[in-house]
């Protein structure tokens, strides 16, 4: 296939950033954009089973200088049919067509190749590099100047330990090593198809000036919980579903036997449910149990941190950057900018605007 100037691998929200940016033609195992920023919509029900709402606010410290920025004011500029409601306090939001709508609405433009896994690179004498992807059973060749893996450390680790050795590669195997670490997350999403639950008793306000209606008790094994239902007023009135992410001791334990092939949930897993609801919620087993695990959740050692500043003057940033300008490989992440969505989202369009990115794009 020809190729163009780089391209990106992925179409999560950094890719979906990266496209905003500047065009680009993005490659992704999925069938649709999203990556960790997904929404699944049923029938019956919409539910986040990624990332649930983001922060606005947001200081970053770049070329010397701190300045606070909001994910509202870029998405009025970027998604401007995007709108966005507050949950649980006034600096944390959600779009009301579900997280993924962010990704999609960025990357609308982009031309994107679904179906489509990175197995391996080649460096070519001439500079350019050679990707082999796998679609279906065939192989796929694309040759470029440059890429931008978006993919989680230890995914894209693997690609370059698959690939023909090259001291590039090898630079990059040495960079991020060191970020290889990532936490699981299990997720349920719970559906009845009728339920009258008393909210106030469980700790939820959805009556509030601005609705409570998730809640995070760090520690427990059911870590974060969110009635989607009230989030997201869709389905029959009578119908409810809660959200589910479970602790990190809790997705490693049972990360193997929670669902099958099909996520259709184990009894091991229905049994549990059931149980706790019972125990500790007073409320029925429900109809319905959607499952999903997340293999590599967010990156549990990153750069930049979780939270605070965005440090974009760090000096591993600056490295970074120079190993960029080297090898024409750039990889994008949480294990740079941190597992939230916002820092992601501003961090890259910083860059992006400081024309820091100017190297692989404009080459």
């Amino acid at each position: 296939m020809n190729s163009p100037d780089f391209c990106v691998i992925g179409a999560g929200i950094c890719a979906s950033v990266i496209a905003k940016n500047t065009p680009t033609l993005l490659w992704d195992k999925a069938r649709g954009i999203g990556g960790r920023l997904s929404t699944k919509q049923t029938p019956d029900c919409m539910f986040d089973f990624g990332a649930t709402m983001f922060q606005n606010n947001l200081n970053i410290k770049h070329k010397g200088n701190t300045r606070g920025t909001n994910l509202l004011d870029y998405l009025k500029i970027n998604a401007p049919h995007l709108e966005c409601l507050p949950i649980f306090d006034k600096v944390h939001y959600f779009p009301k067509t579900g997280m993924n709508s962010i990704p999609k609405t960025l990357a609308r433009d982009a031309e994107t190749k679904h179906g489509f896994q990175l197995e391996s690179v080649l460096s070519k004498r001439n500079g350019n590099w050679i990707l082999k992807f796998q679609n279906s059973d065939k192989e796929i060749s694309f040759e470029t100047k440059s890429f931008l893996p978006t993919l989680p450390v230890p995914q894209l680790l693997d690609i370059f330990k698959n690939s023909p050795k090259n001291k590039f590669l090898n630079q990059w195997i040495k960079f991020l090593t060191p970020y290889a670490n990532y936490r699981k997350t299990l997720t349920s999403c719970l559906y009845w198809q009728t339920l009258n639950p008393k909210f106030e008793n469980l700790g939820f306000f959805p009556d509030a000036e601005i609705p409570i209606t998730t809640k995070l008790v760090a520690g427990s094994e059911w870590e974060y919980t969110s009635w989607e239902s009230l989030k997201y007023k869709t389905g029959d009135s009578g119908s409810h579903w809660l959200l589910v992410q479970f602790s990190e001791s809790f997705s490693e334990t049972h990360f193997d036997h929670w669902m099958d092939e099909n996520k259709n949930p184990s009894v091991f897993a229905k049994n549990l449910i059931s149980e706790h609801l019972e125990s500790e919620w007073k409320l029925p087993p429900p109809n319905k149990i959607f499952q999903h695990r997340w293999k590599y959740a967010q990156c549990k050692s990153n750069i930049l941190g979780k939270r605070g500043i965005l440090d974009l003057d760090h000096p591993k940033v600056t490295e970074w950057l120079e190993l960029g300008k080297q090898t024409g490989i750039l990889p994008f992440g949480d294990f740079l900018f941190g597992p939230r969505t916002e820092r992601q989202i501003l961090g890259i369009d910083t860059l992006f605007h400081s024309g820091e990115l100017d190297f692989i794009t404009k080459s």
